[in-house]
């Protein structure tokens, strides 16, 4: 006897309170995770001071990054298990579950912040996340810059140049 099989996907999910097979209602029951085939995760990158007198506070704003991920699967109508199928329909084997499709995070330029550099110039890109990796956060330290200016000191009434002298720091 030949076991038919239906496809689990985001416009077919499963849901687990009904049979696989409607022909069958004492047959078996859709998987819990036949009916949850979409997710996303999210990255937020943060900017903030690295030192200074704003230390800690927000350099930027924040910029947070989706990827949304789709699943599918293939179920034996009959012993309601999930199963692998070949290009003409048929069941050929077993399967651990759902497969899942990956996604991805571009890289993203971080904003210029006047007096101060970034300790990423680019935070770089993910490629393959997963659908089951956790929500990740990067933060990226601004340090201020070193500065240096020449101080004159100028008397308005006698129309000149008293002294002058530099200063160094950080801005």
């Amino acid at each position: 006897m030949k076991h038919a099989h239906t496809t689990v996907t985001p416009d077919n999910p499963g849901d687990p309170e009904k049979p696989i097979n409607p022909n069958d209602p004492n047959g078996p029951k859709y998987p819990a995770d036949a009916g949850e085939v979409t997710q996303t995760a999210s990255r937020t990158i943060h900017y903030v001071y690295g030192n200074g007198p704003h230390v800690t506070e927000q350099a930027a704003p924040a910029v947070t990054q989706t990827t949304n991920f789709t699943a599918s699967g293939y179920l034996d109508k009959v012993t309601g298990k999930w199963v692998t199928v070949d290009e003409n329909g048929n069941i050929v084997g077993s399967s651990v579950g759902l497969t899942w499709t990956t996604g991805q995070y571009d890289e993203v330029k971080s904003p210029e912040v006047a007096g101060y550099s970034p300790d990423q110039l680019i935070v770089e890109g993910v490629l393959n996340v997963k659908h089951d990796d956790q929500t990740a956060d990067v933060t990226v330290k601004y340090y201020a810059n070193e500065q240096a200016a020449q101080i004159i000191y100028y008397d308005d009434t006698l129309d000149k140049e008293l002294e002058s002298e530099s200063a160094e720091g950080e801005y």
